[in-house]
């Protein structure tokens, strides 16, 4: 990342809120690709959607030497200020950037732009504060933005683990009930004598409930009681 200055070119407005504005920025171009993220700082101070990355849109590439603009969207929401549409050619910013793919500053940024984030599923929750003057509720509004497409997508698929778990359960004929689920976690009553055939049928079915990069594992412990678990050796592991 590098601090520099930034020179408003142009102004395009793509829908009421959300402006496509190009910035006659070398250093910034040099580096910057489409779907990066820059912060434009110091234009105006107080205005809080530009304290805020904003995704490149395009490099302009000319056919010689090297690009020395670049253009960002950026979005003010349901409670914008309207500063976005006054911003004029002759502008200065002093920009930071590019700042690259960091989870945390993409996902805001797709947040701003559309209103909400979502689930590896699809579930979608609604964030309208994005870009609220109050600098604790747009804080706590990024802390959600931020966390539901992790927590929510770890939901989705216990929900989708849970489902085939009873299923399976039911055709299979052991002495085994579903009774609570915790978080992560499953809780089963079990017979002793279906306990390691229970452990491979939930193994199997929660590790393999959603499809991703990365395997999920699952470990089985059992007891008499909660307090009294002991690790169990039927593991499963899904890879895709």
């Amino acid at each position: 990342m590098h601090e520099t200055v930034a020179t408003v070119v142009a102004n395009e407005e793509l829908m009421p809120g959300t402006h496509v504005l190009w910035l006659e920025a070398p250093a910034v171009a040099r580096a910057a690709k489409p779907g990066q993220f820059l912060m434009a700082r110091g234009w105006p101070r107080y205005d809080p959607v530009l304290r805020r990355p904003l995704s490149i849109h395009r490099v302009e590439r000319p056919r010689r030497g090297t690009p020395t603009r670049c253009a960002v969207m950026a979005s003010e929401g349901g409670r914008g200020t309207g500063l976005l549409a006054r911003a004029q050619p002759g502008d200065v910013w002093d920009v930071l950037g590019p700042l690259g793919h960091g989870y945390a500053i993409e996902t805001k940024a797709m947040c701003m732009e559309r209103g909400y984030v979502e689930t590896l599923l699809g579930r979608r929750r609604y964030i309208p504060d994005m870009g609220h003057p109050n600098y604790a509720v747009r804080n706590a509004a990024e802390r959600m933005a931020i966390n539901m497409p992790i927590q929510g997508t770890a939901a989705d698929i216990m929900k989708i683990a849970m489902i085939r778990v009873r299923e399976r359960l039911r055709a299979s004929g052991l002495d085994a009930l579903l009774v609570l689920q915790v978080h992560d976690e499953l809780v089963l009553e079990v017979a002793r004598a279906d306990v390691e055939r229970t452990a491979a049928l939930v193994c199997d079915e929660m590790a393999g409930a959603y499809a991703l990069d990365v395997p999920l594992v699952v470990d089985v412990r059992t007891g008499t009681n909660w307090d009294e678990m002991t690790p169990l050796a039927a593991r499963a592991t899904a890879h895709v």
